[in-house]
């Protein structure tokens, strides 16, 4: 009997609880386009931004001002993001074409030198695979904040729609910025913080094994923040990507 896999990804998604960001979930290899107003009255040569929110800081993306383009990363001078700033209806556009799990995280784009913020973005790039029963399963999680380095991880499983999680395999308590391992039953769980990397394995895959996982870095018993949604198996029929 084949399951059909979703992997979404990464595992935690930093962010400022003052704002509203906007979550989006997108298939790895789609695009994905954000429009991002700014002040009428506000001279439109000003610095437009598309930043990443690492390690509690702006990661330039891409940046514009007037007719110059500047690319910071690898991704935007492949030509993956772009910005076109549009003065006459006063918003600037950011496209990112040929998602790649590894481009999950949160973004804002920023106006001005001063770095503005305009909108937050939320984003969760993921993977469908095609697995029988009895196969394996391992998938990478990336995180890019280092304050989640001596944080606890978790996978765990959607208890029905009451917003909690069933924990499967966790690593250990004690903090240590070593490699920390879990296994339990069929499922292994290992966190590499120099890599910021939580490597998730599950042998023997099931029928029964179908539902929604989450992953966590917290240091509580539930874990219902700092979640993002990680796997989804059905034995039969297409996925079903369930929301939040």
């Amino acid at each position: 009997m084949e399951l059909r896999v979703v992997l979404l990804l990464p595992l935690c998604f930093p962010g400022l609880q003052a704002q509203t960001i906007q979550k989006l979930s997108q298939r790895e290899g789609s695009n994905l386009s954000v429009l991002c107003p700014y002040p009428a009255e506000d001279d439109y040569r000003e610095l437009k931004s598309w930043c990443r929110w690492t390690d509690q800081r702006c990661q330039l993306q891409v940046a514009t001002r007037g007719t110059r383009t500047q690319f910071y990363t690898y991704r935007a001078r492949q030509g993956h993001f772009t910005v076109h700033d549009d003065p006459i209806h006063r918003n600037f556009s950011i496209t990112m074409t040929d998602l790649r799990v590894e481009d999950s995280g949160t973004y804002y784009c920023a106006y001005s030198q001063s770095y503005v913020l305009l909108k937050w973005i939320s984003l969760n790039v993921f993977k469908e695979f095609h697995k029988l029963e009895l196969d394996s399963l391992s998938v990478q999680c990336p995180y890019h904040d280092l304050g989640y380095r001596s944080e606890r991880k978790a996978w765990c499983r959607s208890v029905g729609q009451t917003g909690w999680c069933e924990l499967v395999v966790s690593t250990g308590t004690n903090y240590t910025l070593g490699i920390s391992k879990g296994k339990k039953g069929r499922a292994w769980i290992q966190d590499d913080p120099w890599k910021r990397t939580v490597t998730i394995t599950m042998e023997k895959l099931q029928a029964q094994d179908s539902g929604v996982y989450w992953t966590s870095c917290n240091n509580i018993v539930r874990w219902q923040q700092h979640t993002s949604r990680l796997m989804e198996l059905h034995p039969l029929g297409p996925p079903r990507i369930l929301h939040q």
